[in-house]
């Protein structure tokens, strides 16, 4: 039988990332769980449609995640690199051999990834926030970009630098 192994990187940067977006969504317009609750459907669930319910929550919380994700790789990091908001160093030969050599790559890079996908999550709940005139939430995930944003420049910062360090 064939063993299936989710990594903890996915479960953090994608499930939890869909599950924050979820739960701030809902937070943000508690009508919309309100109305299931009150709504005859609520009434008919079970104790097996109530764990299918939370499996289709959790699947789509990590679907959500992994959409955030690679949108922040497609759309984010290309802006930030533009913009200058990162360095950023392509020489991907180099970064493997770095990895091999000094393991902390590895985890600057998830970091790093971690915080981009962070970046456009807040970004997101911003903008949300700020069509649904709700301020409170609007301060809150504006500091969070901004707080996720200067993470990430940091790790770019530290993995363009340990690869400079090492072709000088």
């Amino acid at each position: 039988m064939m063993e299936i192994k989710v990594p903890i990187y996915n479960i953090l940067n994608f499930l939890l990332t869909g599950l924050v977006f979820v739960g701030c969504g809902l937070l943000m317009y508690p009508d919309y769980a309100g109305n299931f609750i009150l709504s005859e459907y609520y009434d008919k669930i079970t104790a097996m449609s109530e764990t299918l319910l939370l499996l289709c929550i959790v699947a789509i919380a990590y679907e959500i995640g992994f959409v955030l994700n690679r949108a922040g790789s497609v759309f984010i990091e290309p802006v930030f690199k533009k913009l200058k908001i990162i360095p950023f160093n392509d020489d991907y030969k180099l970064y493997n051999d770095m990895s091999k050599e000094y393991p902390i790559m590895k985890v600057l890079s998830r970091e790093y990834a971690l915080s981009r996908t962070s970046s456009l999550l807040f970004a997101l709940l911003f903008i949300s926030s700020l069509f649904s005139g709700k301020k409170i939430y609007m301060m809150i995930f504006a500091l969070c970009t901004v707080m996720f944003v200067l993470s990430c420049r940091k790790h770019a910062t530290k993995i363009v630098t340990l690869m400079e360090a090492q072709k000088g």
